[in-house]
């Protein structure tokens, strides 16, 4: 959730390349992902440090496809979907079914 609050606030987001954060940092877009050293994870400091203003316009357009609406929107198509392909599904099988009693 942190990563999404930064974006939309128009921060770029410096994160281990792990888990959730692999969902929601685009690399190079808004923010960089990194692996788990300190080396790796200060130079991504320093290079969104060089530019972080670069990142505002993807980080807030990034952070509002994780809307609520958004969310709900999606939620929504998803079972809608469902039921089509559930009742599509059963209304094939009664069809079958009506041809097999045609046959007996």
């Amino acid at each position: 959730m942190t990563p999404i609050e930064a974006m939309a606030s128009g921060k770029p987001v410096v994160a281990v390349n792990e888990g959730g954060f692999k969902e929601t940092v685009v690399h190079g877009k808004t923010g960089l992902l990194a692996q788990a050293e300190r080396d790796e994870l200060i130079r991504a400091v320093l290079a969104i440090s060089s530019d972080p203003s670069g990142y505002r316009g993807a980080c807030v357009a990034r952070a509002k496809e994780f809307d609520v609406e958004i969310f709900l929107e999606r939620m929504r198509e998803v079972i809608a979907a469902s039921l089509h392909r559930s009742s599509t599904s059963k209304i094939a099988l009664l069809n079958h079914a009506r041809q097999s009693i045609l046959w007996i």
